[in-house]
């Protein structure tokens, strides 16, 4: 009897995670952003907003009350900054998304689609 069964090679996710990557960022000359993502809905990056503000308050409590006798406004500024560099990485920088497979590889039967 003849074996006929073929070796695949097997990958663990993260291998297979990476092997894609860098063949779309350095074949196809694409960034994590270009991929088709998805991505949680505003109102729940607003709840993880409101829980790091929350978060950073209770960390920093302590400081803050030191820091507001010799830097009047420098809670508010920390506040604005960390929202700022919130948004900045949720919408431009898509931190908080993943790729969509279905989509990334919908019909698609060679490396090169």
């Amino acid at each position: 009897s003849t074996n006929t069964s073929t070796t695949i090679p097997l990958f663990s996710r993260y291998e297979a995670r990476t092997m894609l990557e860098q063949y779309h960022t350095k074949v196809l000359k694409k960034s994590f952003v270009d991929l088709p993502l998805l991505c949680p809905p505003a109102f729940q990056l607003q709840q993880l907003l409101d829980k790091s503000l929350r978060f950073e308050h209770f960390v920093l409590s302590n400081h803050m009350i030191v820091d507001a006798t010799t830097n009047p406004g420098g809670q508010e500024q920390r506040q604005k900054q960390h929202k700022e560099e919130f948004w900045k990485a949720a919408n431009l920088e898509k931190v908080f998304c993943w790729v969509d497979t279905h989509r990334l590889f919908h019909n698609v039967t060679t490396w090169e689609q």
